[in-house]
């Protein structure tokens, strides 16, 4: 065994040598570590790290980090498509639902399939989008549904700010599967103004 001044292990073997890594600041996490399917979303919730694939949500297990990290979460055990932390809770994006998470304790907040999440702390605005719109949520404590800020019949692929105006304006980029982009544009008292861009104006 030799340690060289990068802080890399090499090991004299029968049959040659191997150089181990062990100052490597990346880690691997396959199936055989307990994630199962394809991976869509990652994120670190209360010192945890959450992933969402297509077969559900997993999450690293502390009390097995040498033989399988992560676990099955919470009983997701459908595709999770997008995951965010905001207001102190974990918010998961699923085929089946919005689904919010608290610490030990998960709630449904809606029953429509979510894709894509943003959370703006400025506004204190949810948008979450699926196969049939976008939907809107205001928290104030709890995150309670904007019905006059949505948008239907659009399948919502993507969801990105532009930019924020402080005490004015935020402008957010909604992207669809089939018609372009559409641009929105929401005031602090939550009313808002749309744009939309096809291939008239030069999209593919």
């Amino acid at each position: 065994l030799l340690s060289d001044q990068s802080q890399n292990l090499w090991l004299a073997l029968e049959n040659g040598i191997s150089r181990i890594e062990i100052s490597s600041p990346l880690s691997t996490f396959t199936e055989r570590s307990g994630i199962t399917g394809n991976v869509n979303a990652i994120v670190r919730y209360e010192n945890l790290l959450y992933a969402g694939t297509t077969t559900g949500l997993f999450v690293q297990d502390p009390e097995k980090w040498t033989d399988t990290p992560f676990k099955p979460a919470f009983g997701l055990t459908f595709p999770v498509r997008s995951l965010i932390v905001a207001e102190g809770s974990l918010l998961a994006g699923t085929d089946a639902g919005l689904f919010q998470i608290t610490g030990k304790n998960i709630r449904k907040v809606e029953s429509e399939n979510s894709f894509t999440l943003y959370y703006s702390p400025e506004l204190k605005l949810l948008f979450t989008g699926g196969s049939v719109g976008l939907k809107t949520y205001y928290y104030d404590g709890t995150f309670k549904n904007i019905k006059s800020l949505s948008i239907e019949g659009e399948d919502i692929i993507g969801i990105e700010v532009e930019k924020i105006k402080t005490g004015t304006l935020a402008e957010f980029w909604i992207g669809t599967r089939y018609n372009g982009a559409i641009r929105i544009k929401v005031n602090k008292n939550r009313t808002f103004t749309s744009d939309r861009f096809n291939k008239s104006d030069g999209l593919p």
